[in-house]
């Protein structure tokens, strides 16, 4: 999986969605590294298996490279998707379609099919290819009823603390994440701290290796309206961070860092600003 994903180019829609909220609204499309470094600072000891978890992934990956068939198309990888929507009867409670939409724009995204394409940016252009991966609402929920991956939920929650989501009693919902990508769809993420400084988060999620196989935090938390049109791209962003993407200029969100990378070359190093384009490449 992960060597489709290096060379997907999936920056240019991780950074069209990044450019697509003001600094001013305060939004913030992204708190996936705040969640994680909270739970790492609760329990030291997950962030020593996530580091060795990222080193396996990563032998993983380069063993794959060397060893795939060129010969050979590459498999196209299925995943199947649940949405779990938390309300209480307001807007929070979308219809099916708008999630059938942002799933689309995720698989376009994924796929190299959206019209925007031609305008990458040029470090970028000529590795952006269709990812072969496809998200396709889940067919069968875990008892092996029919269902149309779309499931609801009158629940308090819908108002998502990030400090309360660390323990498990949040994630009820959870279908097993070794067979499903959960998308929890919440009306409001409430931030851990003041890491947001009032701000509004679009959505998180945890990397592979954060908790153990089978966890039920392993899921995507996502505000219910980011959901539409091109606003939809910051969902591209958390599939790809549950895929193991980190951003392009490292693990951080933090302004003004120095020079990083994803762990990926299909982007150069990167250095950037939380809002707004690329500020330096390096070579």
């Amino acid at each position: 999986m992960k060597k489709h994903l290096s060379i997907l180019g999936l920056a240019v829609a991780l950074l069209s969605g990044l450019n697509s909220f003001g600094q001013s609204n305060k939004v913030y499309p992204c708190g996936t590294y705040e969640a994680m470094e909270a739970y790492f600072e609760s329990n030291p000891e997950a962030r020593k298996l996530y580091e060795q978890k990222q080193e396996q992934l990563n032998k993983d990956a380069l063993a794959y490279k060397n060893n795939q068939n060129k010969t050979l198309a590459p498999p196209i990888y299925t995943i199947p998707v649940v949405f779990h929507v938390l309300h209480q009867g307001g807007a929070e409670n979308l219809p099916d379609a708008d999630m059938i939409s942002a799933l689309q724009w995720v698989n376009d995204d994924f796929a190299k099919a959206h019209g925007d394409a031609s305008l990458t940016a040029a470090p970028f252009s000529s590795l952006y290819i269709n990812s072969e991966i496809k998200l396709m609402l889940a067919k069968k929920d875990p008892a092996g009823n029919c269902t149309n991956g779309i499931i609801r939920h009158v629940d308090a929650k819908t108002n998502w603390s990030q400090s309360s989501a660390l323990s498990g009693a949040y994630w009820n919902y959870t279908w097993d994440p070794t067979k499903y990508l959960n998308i929890y769809v919440v009306g409001n993420i409430v931030p851990q701290g003041t890491v947001t400084g009032g701000g509004i988060i679009v959505g998180y999620t945890y990397k592979p290796g954060t908790w153990p196989s089978g966890d039920p935090h392993d899921a995507i938390v996502y505000r219910f309206n980011f959901l539409q049109n091109a606003q939809a791209r910051s969902l591209t962003h958390e599939v790809g961070h549950w895929l193991n993407l980190s951003h392009t200029w490292g693990n951080t969100n933090a302004p003004g860092v120095a020079c990083g990378d994803d762990g990926c070359a299909d982007t150069p190093d990167t250095k950037r600003k939380f809002h707004g384009v690329p500020i330096q490449f390096i070579w």
